[in-house]
């Protein structure tokens, strides 16, 4: 919450100081954030289910492998996701390297939090592309965004903030 508190305080001023006070108004102040909503498939291989068996060292077999694959991808990959900051860039490439340099694991994993889980997850990372492939061309409009009316103009700097935080290019390297 600590990364968020001025994106939040300088919303919550602009919506408060223009009256913007509607449930739809606030709502974006707390927008989807893609970064965030990928991290649940590593909490769903991190899980044993009441019905699956796993090898004892399976969790911590994961957790060891990913971690050294982030770790040789070094510290620009590894740093911001132990702030609990996923960035597409560092995220495709950790499941690129361990899809690649360990098969056999990804084979286990996908059985055990099933490939609807994965199905469901996609759309998420969809999404973290997506936002991050937009994020440089909606800057882009900052000049135009000044002609529009207070509302948009509110709304259009929430989406900023959306997809600034929403694919983690808010990290600073120290949280």
């Amino acid at each position: 919450m600590i990364r968020h508190l001025s994106r939040l305080t300088v919303g919550i001023d602009a919506a408060l100081g223009k009256d913007y006070l509607s449930a739809s108004e606030l709502g974006w102040l707390q927008p989807y954030q893609p970064n965030l909503s990928v991290t649940w498939l590593f909490q769903e291989a991190m899980r044993v289910g009441m019905d699956q068996t796993l090898q004892p060292d399976q969790i911590n077999r994961i957790l060891g492998t990913i971690f050294g694959d982030m770790s040789a991808l070094g510290e620009a990959t590894l740093k911001p996701f132990l702030q609990d900051v996923v960035q597409l860039p560092a995220l495709a490439k950790t499941l690129l390297r361990t899809s690649i340099q360990h098969p056999g694991l990804v084979a286990r994993i996908v059985p055990q939090v099933g490939v609807g889980a994965i199905f469901r997850w996609l759309p998420h990372y969809s999404a973290l592309a997506g936002y991050s492939l937009l994020r440089p061309a909606a800057a882009a409009f900052k000049p135009l965004a000044k002609k529009l009316p207070e509302k948009q103009q509110y709304q259009y700097h929430r989406w900023l903030d959306a997809l600034r935080y929403g694919t983690g290019s808010d990290y600073r390297g120290s949280v």
